[in-house]
């Protein structure tokens, strides 16, 4: 039973060291099934806002225009200050940050845009893929 055990051992680890070392795959070989450009970036926006806030009827109509500009890489969520469950939202976000504006965006779970300035200036770009998230 033993030595039929070893010989079992020694055949599976040639069996293994035979697959790796003879794969197949040339190292300068280009791989036909990998895409040839990076697909732009699909971001996940909280967007916190209320009423009677100019700044957030500016970024709406920034929302707007991005959304057909970019209309597969936006997938937005509008949460409503006036909503008791969306203030308890935002105070999560808001924590430990000192936030009490609008409008207010969470990206990607990741960034946060603060105000209706860094909202202008960053979304583009990080729709372009220009910026990181």
């Amino acid at each position: 039973m033993n030595k039929i055990f070893w010989v079992c051992l020694v055949i599976s680890c040639l069996i293994i060291t035979s697959g790796c070392t003879n794969s197949g795959v040339l190292i300068n070989q280009t791989n036909k099934t990998l895409p040839t450009s990076i697909p732009p970036p699909v971001l996940t926006i909280k967007y916190f806002t209320t009423t009677n806030c100019p700044l957030c009827q500016e970024t709406d109509l920034l929302l707007i225009n991005l959304t057909k500009k970019y209309p597969k890489q936006i997938l937005l969520t509008q949460l409503g200050l006036t909503n008791a469950d969306n203030r308890v939202i935002y105070a999560k976000y808001a924590a430990g940050q000192k936030i009490k504006v609008v409008p207010f965006m969470v990206i990607n779970e990741r960034r946060l845009l603060v105000n209706y300035s860094e909202i202008v200036t960053h979304l583009e770009p990080m729709l372009k893929g220009n910026e990181f998230v």
